[in-house]
């Protein structure tokens, strides 16, 4: 049977082992290559994005941070509140493992600042969850504030659990935090 598009198999296989403190990546090819006598994997390196982080919570942190940090164009800031919304919505799972879902009523249970508290939420609500392109509320113009929820957003895991956010920061390579003691 000749091999198109329609009858190509999708076999995603990421394998990573641990020896002695070191990762090795194995990391197959996608799609499988289909041949008569079944698929053949193929070994290649694991993307540099992969390679240099811990964990997709890793990643997100790093992102948010250089963020909160650095100067932007539009185009860089534009994917920041999915980004920013999946950290949160993973640090505050893990905080609060008993509220199911909905983001809001964990906000209710962080010890923050209200205003802050309500900013970060309705920038993480309007910039990742608009219901359609265009509406009032998605004015692009309030991406401008960015940076300030951002860090706002970094504060707000800081106040919920210092030692997490300092860990955090060594993690992702950020050697300048003074880390509390044990």
């Amino acid at each position: 049977m000749p091999i198109t598009p329609h009858t190509q198999k999708q076999v995603p296989i990421t394998r990573i082992t641990r020896i002695k403190g070191h990762r090795i990546f194995q990391d197959f090819s996608w799609p499988a290559d289909l041949h008569d006598s079944g698929s053949v994997s193929s070994i290649s390196s694991l993307p540099k994005l992969l390679e240099e982080h811990e964990s997709d919570y890793h990643y997100l942190f790093k992102r948010i941070h250089e963020a909160a940090h650095h100067e932007g164009n539009l185009g860089d800031l534009y994917p920041l509140p999915n980004l920013a919304r999946r950290l949160v919505e993973t640090f505050l799972t893990f905080r609060y493992p008993s509220v199911p879902g909905d983001l809001a009523k964990k906000f209710e249970l962080v010890n923050f600042d209200e205003g802050k508290k309500i900013r970060i939420l309705r920038f993480l609500n309007v910039f990742s969850h608009a219901k359609q392109i265009g509406a009032a509320e998605h004015d692009l113009s309030l991406l401008g504030e960015a940076k300030q929820v951002l860090g706002q957003t970094l504060e707000l895991i800081k106040a919920e659990d210092k030692r997490h956010y300092e860990q955090v920061l060594l993690a992702i390579g950020n050697r300048s935090v003074e880390v509390a003691e044990t």
